[in-house]
């Protein structure tokens, strides 16, 4: 008979001379890693991938040789003794001590054999109400984690009624965790709330959990679209860090703060910056940069801790902070409507386009190094690398179009020509997933003889089409690839249009069915962990400042000019608190 994971981890355990503190250090409790060698508990995937480090093993091996054991039954297999079973149960119970003290960090798993266990209906020296709370507490945790969050709800609401006021803190951490799963950013405030506010009061020296529940608060606060609130919250989890702090979690808190720093200004368009807060132009670059330096130290927080998907997500925020950095500084798009004394930089510093092209590129290189050699393109890697490209249309066009303003042609038609390769490239990417990987190659190291080689006239009217065909599950991907289209062919409408004057209304009106299509998408977003209710408004802002430049660009052409100018309206009437009326006065001059 095969070994049972537990018996598996202990052999291997043994074999490197570690003891179970040394193999669970600082993120698994020894009791954890006795459970787990026990088979009284089914670790969690974390649990699996950290074990696995630390054994210098495959997280494949342990996965699929945990899976044979459940498949096999082999969790608490029949006879146990009663010496055996009552050693387990007081195992689970001091593991289930630590979760209520904050002393555990990781939920568990229980065999299904235990979900209906009476271990705590026994006498362990507890008040009948406080042996319920514990089971309560026990069975919403495991329906939590096997996705049943309605009646893990029920269950944990009555742990909260029932236990002692030393426990709340941490019976409303969860239950702010359960609201949070299913998007309900605002009960999941209320409750992460209460349970700081606690915790402070009960148990102030738990700086480990405080630093966890402070982080939750901010990133509900980040979620719902409150940026400042949650840089408060960001902030103080920052004053919990301690040295001995997961570099995971630490990475997570300086993504989720260099974010919302950037957020809260908002979004990075001056006119309504000035109009709203009286920033002046130095303290706006100092949050943009103090944005990107947090990020910055994200991502490598993440590389130390070898988490490569936190390492991408941290790239990805960055790649957009610095798109609209440059969209600040660039005297076509944020100072030419601006009077004399709010101007700003009259070019973008190329180091910031830069910076984003080789974010971009840097996500390409993890990808290869990390899942090249298997089979196909990972389907859980293919938001991020569509995103990536996304963004690198959406920064190569930007190159274009500032060399082209700058009358350096020969750049600018080159990054144009770019920018239309990659976005053949990102068709072919959604069409035929075995030739993912070669997309993924020429993005990550672009020469001359691929950009010969892609077709640089297809159509893109039906690129439109074949996109929304092939994400319609993923919504926030379509609307950054339509609006990174939509900017490729504003860029061809103005190069172009100056000599094709019938055509450029034309033009202007395929730039514009993109960008309206990245709106409509945006609209249907539901805020999540990666998305918050501000995009949508970030879309608009950008989409605007677009047509700002447009009609600047087009002055000769009244038609074109008057319906841009509409069209600026109604985009900042969809949010009438963008301060609208300021800029539309300046337009009008």
């Amino acid at each position: 008979m095969r070994q049972s994971f537990g018996e598996y981890l202990r052999q291997l355990r043994r074999q490197q001379g570690l003891t179970q503190s040394e193999l669970g250090a600082d993120q698994f409790s020894k009791s954890y890693v006795s459970a787990v060698e026990r088979n009284s508990i089914i670790p969690s995937h974390s649990a699996l991938l950290h074990f696995a480090e630390k054994l210098q093993q495959a997280p494949e091996d342990f996965e699929r040789h945990l899976q044979d054991a459940e498949t096999k039954n082999q969790y608490f297999p029949q006879p146990v003794s009663f010496s055996q079973q009552n050693e387990d149960d007081q195992e689970i119970i001091a593991l289930l001590d630590m979760v209520l003290k904050g002393q555990q960090k990781i939920p568990f798993s229980l065999p299904a054999q235990l979900r209906s266990s009476s271990l705590f209906s026994s006498s362990q020296g507890l008040t009948w109400q406080e042996r319920q709370a514990r089971l309560l507490f026990l069975n919403g945790l495991v329906l939590q984690e096997d996705g049943e969050y309605a009646r893990a709800r029920a269950s944990l609401e009555q742990a909260l009624a029932l236990a002692a006021s030393d426990y709340h803190p941490f019976i409303s951490n969860a239950l702010g965790n359960n609201y949070a799963r299913e998007y309900d950013y605002i009960s999941a405030l209320r409750y992460h709330q209460r349970a700081l506010a606690s915790l402070k009061e009960h148990n102030p020296a738990n700086e480990d959990l405080l630093q966890q529940v402070a982080y939750r608060c901010g990133d509900d606060c980040r979620a719902l679209g409150y940026h400042v609130k949650a840089c408060l919250y960001f902030e103080e989890a920052n004053r919990y860090l301690q040295a001995t702090s997961n570099l995971a979690s630490a990475g997570k808190l300086y993504l989720g703060w260099g974010y919302c720093i950037y957020a809260a200004l908002p979004q990075a368009f001056p006119h309504r910056l000035q109009a709203e807060k009286g920033l002046s132009t130095a303290e706006i670059e100092q949050s943009f940069h103090q944005a990107v330096t947090y990020l910055l130290q994200s991502c490598s927080l993440y590389q130390i801790s070898s988490d490569m998907v936190g390492e991408m997500h941290a790239r990805l925020m960055q790649t957009m902070v610095l798109i609209d950095w440059g969209y600040w500084n660039s005297s076509t798009f944020a100072g030419t409507l601006l009077s004399n004394e709010h101007n700003v930089c009259p070019s973008v510093p190329s180091g910031l386009l830069d910076n984003a092209y080789e974010q971009c590129r840097q996500i390409f290189l993890k990808l290869m190094e990390r899942y090249e050699a298997k089979a196909g393109f990972p389907a859980d890697m293919r938001q991020t690398a569509t995103t990536a490209l996304a963004y690198l249309i959406h920064v190569t066009v930007r190159r274009a179009m500032l060399a082209r303003l700058n009358n350096h042609s020969s750049i600018a038609n080159k990054e144009r020509q770019l920018a239309a390769c990659i976005c053949e490239w990102v068709l072919r990417f959604l069409k035929n997933p075995d030739v993912a990987w070669d997309v993924i190659r020429h993005c990550a190291h672009v020469s001359d003889n691929d950009m010969q080689d892609c077709n640089q006239s297809f159509d893109l009217a039906q690129a439109l089409e074949h996109m929304k065909a092939s994400l319609t599950d993923d919504t926030g991907t379509l609307a950054d690839l339509c609006f990174a289209f939509g900017i490729l062919a504003e860029e061809i409408a103005l190069v172009e249009g100056a000599s094709k004057n019938n055509d450029q209304l034309k033009r202007f009106d395929l730039a514009d069915h993109f960008f309206q299509q990245a709106l409509a998408t945006a609209s249907r977003i539901v805020p999540n962990q990666d998305l918050d209710a501000s995009y949508l408004l970030r879309i608009y802002l950008r989409y605007a400042t677009i047509l700002e430049q447009r009609i600047h660009s087009v002055q000769d052409n009244q038609a074109i000019a008057t319906r841009a100018l509409l069209m600026v309206k109604e985009a900042f009437a969809t949010f009438p608190g963008v301060f609208m009326f300021p800029l539309l006065e300046t337009i009008a001059q």
